[in-house]
């Protein structure tokens, strides 16, 4: 089930702890806003102000089960209720109204629960990182009762027959990996005919069976598609939360190869007992994957770092919280700058501080100061890419400096201040641009990689002309 459309469920809703009073209601599920449970009637009492007053301070949430029309049960997690309506005298609620961030269509369940097994993800670019070539070149070729092929006739009658090869069907393990006791997998597959004895015995059904028929005439469409998938490979099963958090490498993979959030289109787990489970949540990014793709997005592919490697090196630069966190803020800033200047500034720096020590496990926590973390940062690229990049190391970081002390303490000493607040910005983006690109190049993308996404890739090209912009930025100067 999509999690980047909107979905509307009727049914009957209960609390876990009173499964004898069933509540009928609407479940909606907007990519946006999340789940939105319209109740007509309500689980809880009519609410005095005092009652009012007490769930201001401490707010009800929990799960909610329902039982929708489709015959499937639905688990409603972390659910929170924001209004609620009395009408005449009852001591219940007429109408009320509850919301939460994510929800699982076929299953009871709590999130915290050992209920699951394996996980699966839908997302967008992920085929682009494999080399799974399925469409080949199309031949010419000639089919019977097609006369004088490829030759125009006086009355403009032009047949070209051809055959379009196509690899279909399911390539299991394209990618794989096991760590933690965790089996990460990438699976493709493509547009096959239905097979069937009546479809060998009749190849005009087959056909029939691919064929979509419009009144503009009839369609065939032929699709490829890549899976992430996870799996636990001991005896005990994961929580949803758990699943949640697992899932993450996939996420960052896509982060990191094209500098842009993640988008999820489908996420499905399966239980120990095998069923399926479609979750929808705001984890990640809406999914857009009928918008066009482009090339040039793609940043480095899994023939250019493994997925072997790219998870081994990954779990060795994230052990421990502090790694963990600037691991965190570094892929999230892909493609992403807050509103406010001076928390992006804020969020940069401390990246890439935090990488340089607890990632890169350089004096992790020592007496290194930031404007000599930040110089060994760009030191740790290679001599063509900090050619490429043409910055003044000292003046980038000793206002980098200047820009994290101004806004993690309220100001600083120095006279002398940034008054153009886009070149604060151009300060963070550059910081955050090197905290990328020592990363990727720590990951194993070759330099000649890097050099063509610098060039080629748009929001690598922008960030890197904020490098002008940070170079003619004066020198800070000491107060008098």
């Amino acid at each position: 089930m999509r999690q980047d459309q909107n979905h509307s469920f009727k049914g009957l809703f209960y609390l876990p702890e009173n499964t004898d009073d069933k509540v009928p209601g609407i479940l909606t599920w907007n990519p946006e806003e999340g789940a939105s449970l319209e109740l007509i009637g309500g689980f809880l009492p009519q609410l005095t102000q005092d009652d009012c007053d007490s769930i201001i301070e401490n707010p009800y949430r929990g799960t909610i089960y329902g039982e929708l029309t489709s015959n499937e049960p639905v688990s409603i997690w972390d659910a929170y209720q924001s209004k609620g309506t009395t009408y005449g005298f009852s001591d219940r609620a007429s109408t009320e109204t509850w919301r939460s961030m994510w929800i699982g269509i076929g299953i009871h369940t709590d999130h915290e629960k050992s209920e699951f097994k394996s996980a699966s993800l839908n997302l967008d670019n992920l085929y682009y990182l494999t080399n799974d070539g399925r469409f080949c070149p199309p031949q010419w070729t000639k089919i019977q009762g097609v006369d004088n092929p490829g030759k125009k006739l006086e009355n403009g009658t032009l047949l070209m027959p051809y055959i379009l090869p196509v690899v279909g069907g399911f390539r299991a393990e394209y990618a794989t990996e096991e760590i933690d006791n965790i089996k990460y997998c990438i699976n493709t597959c493509a547009t096959r005919p239905w097979a069937s004895e009546a479809t060998e015995a009749m190849p005009d059904f087959k056909l029939d069976m691919m064929t979509s028929y419009q009144q503009r005439g009839p369609v065939i469409t032929l699709q490829t598609r890549a899976q992430a998938n996870i799996e636990l490979l001991g005896k005990h099963g994961a929580s949803a939360s758990n699943l949640i958090e697992y899932m993450s490498p996939f996420i960052d993979l896509l982060r990191l190869t094209t500098f842009k959030p993640c988008g999820i289109e489908e996420i499905t787990l399966t239980t120990a007992e095998g069923d399926k489970v479609s979750l929808l949540s705001h984890f990640g990014e809406p999914a857009k994957p009928e918008e066009n793709h482009n090339s040039y997005e793609i940043i480095f592919t899994l023939e250019d770092v493994s997925l072997s490697s790219y998870l081994n090196i990954r779990a060795e630069m994230t052990r421990g919280r502090q790694a963990a966190y600037a691991w965190g803020v570094l892929v999230g800033l892909c493609g992403y700058s807050s509103r406010y200047i001076e928390e992006y500034v804020g969020q940069s720096v401390a990246c890439a501080e935090g990488f340089h020590s607890w990632c890169l496990n350089i004096n992790p926590g020592g007496s290194t100061n930031l404007r000599a973390r930040l110089k060994d940062l760009y030191d740790q690229l290679p001599e063509d890419i900090r050619n490429e990049l043409n910055l003044n190391v000292d003046n980038w970081a000793q206002w980098a400096v200047w820009a994290r002390n101004h806004v993690a303490h309220g100001g600083t000493k120095r006279r002398k201040i940034i008054s153009d607040s886009m070149s604060l910005f151009a300060v963070a983006r550059v910081t955050h641009l090197v905290t990328y690109l020592a990363a990727i190049h720590k990951l194993g993308v070759s330099s000649k990689k890097i050099l063509e996404a610098l060039q080629g890739h748009p929001r690598l090209r922008a960030a890197v002309s904020s490098v002008e912009k940070v170079n003619h930025i004066d020198a800070p100067a000491e107060s008098s």
